[in-house]
């Protein structure tokens, strides 16, 4: 998987071919892509929005946690 997730920063970067000290560091693609995923994923976020009309104040906001 770690070598899969070093060849999708590579080629998502555009820099294949380059460097290694040129490509992006894999481990912050991470946060982004799973951030991504918990944004697009609508079972989640139609559960998240039943919490938030219930009255539940935590605040689960991924993109808070990625800047």
């Amino acid at each position: 998987m770690h070598r899969d997730l070093l060849l999708y920063a590579e080629l998502v970067s555009g820099s294949a071919g380059e460097a290694a000290d040129a490509i992006p560091d894999a481990a912050k693609l991470v946060p982004l892509m799973v951030g991504r995923f918990m944004e697009t994923d609508r079972a989640f976020q139609k559960q998240r929005r039943s919490k938030k009309l219930k009255g539940e104040t935590g605040s689960t906001n991924i993109t808070r946690y990625l800047s």
